[in-house]
């Protein structure tokens, strides 16, 4: 009777340690909160976006333009502020590209600047350019995930909004997305500016009293060398009308000593006496796209803004860049 007893104990003890293990092998599932170890359905999730690959793009869109590096020829147009050589100007630029290797880059730009006329400071007419070479040292192939909006309302607008914000299906879009050859270059490059300095000279009471000056204006001419990253990407069609390109750079240089800077003491309107400094620097870049294009309400292409901030050598001061370009093509 007693090896019975125990043996059914035994067998009961066997047959509940088996449905525990069997229990924890099974997701355990807790009311009100999701098993970590279930499957999760989120249905807000947005779906994964197929891409077409550039042999699937090309039999969808035969007539579609793509290319990887920048053009031959590169220009722009718009306004700058270049502090402190030029207050406020309209600037173009032309970058070449004559060889795969090989970068030259042109800047001009004329408008406002400040010169002393004997009695006070009055506003005149100002000048700012730069001329650079640069040598490609590292280029990278890549793709881009892009969204090629192909029907739109009112212009170009989808351009002109946030990717979160285009429309992607309906009467007033159709957008495909896809990707898109691009390239990473980087270049060392060299060159010089130049920038117009409306300065004093004390002729006479510059020990105290009431000092007189004249004026010190002039060109002076800045070498400078550094790096630039340039980045690109383009895709071009008629009909349907796409004009997507993106062209970004980012620079970084070391200014040298001014040229033909003056041997006399200058000074700023205020008085301050003009410091100099044997080298100065300067960072910089462009957006290769602006978040918000108004351009593209009217179906052209979406202005590139730019910053820089430095330090020049003469005179030895903070200096800021800033620009807002449209692409000439």
């Amino acid at each position: 009777m007693r090896r019975a007893i125990a043996r059914g104990v035994s067998l009961s003890w066997l047959a509940l340690l088996s449905f525990s293990a069997a229990a924890a092998a099974q997701p355990r599932s807790w009311p009100g909160l999701p098993s970590k170890n279930a499957p999760r359905e989120d249905e807000d999730a947005p779906p994964e976006v197929e891409r077409l690959s550039r042999e699937e793009l090309r039999q969808r869109l035969p007539a579609l333009r793509t290319r990887a590096e920048p053009r031959v020829v590169q220009g722009s147009a718009g306004l700058a502020i270049r502090f402190y050589y030029l207050p406020l100007g309209i600037e173009g630029t032309l970058d070449l590209y004559p060889l795969p290797w090989l970068r030259v880059g042109l800047v001009y730009a004329a408008g406002l600047g400040v010169e002393w006329d004997g009695a006070q400071a009055a506003p005149t007419f100002a000048q700012y350019g730069e001329a650079m070479a640069g040598f490609r040292l590292w280029v990278k192939a890549s793709e881009v995930d892009a969204d090629l909006q192909l029907r739109r309302s009112i212009g170009n607008y989808g351009e002109g909004l946030p990717k979160m914000f285009r429309p992607r299906s309906g009467d007033f879009a159709d957008v495909l997305p896809v990707w898109l050859p691009s390239s990473h270059q980087l270049f060392a490059e060299g060159g010089a500016l130049t920038g117009y300095t409306g300065l004093l000279e004390c002729t006479t009471g510059c020990g105290g009293g009431a000092p007189e000056y004249r004026s010190l204006a002039r060109q002076v001419l800045i070498p400078f060398a550094g790096f630039r990253y340039v980045y690109y990407s383009e895709a071009l069609n008629a009909k349907p009308s796409i004009n997507r390109v993106r062209y970004g750079q980012l620079y970084a240089h070391v200014l040298l000593h001014a040229f033909n800077q003056p041997s006399a003491d200058a000074y700023f309107w205020n008085g301050d006496r003009v410091n100099r400094s044997p080298v100065g620097f300067r960072v910089g870049g462009e957006l290769p796209v602006s978040p918000f294009c108004v351009a593209a309400l009217l179906g052209q292409s979406c202005a590139q803004a730019g910053l820089g901030v430095g330090y020049t050598p003469y005179p030895a001061f903070a200096s800021v860049d800033l620009h807002v370009r449209f692409a000439i093509r």
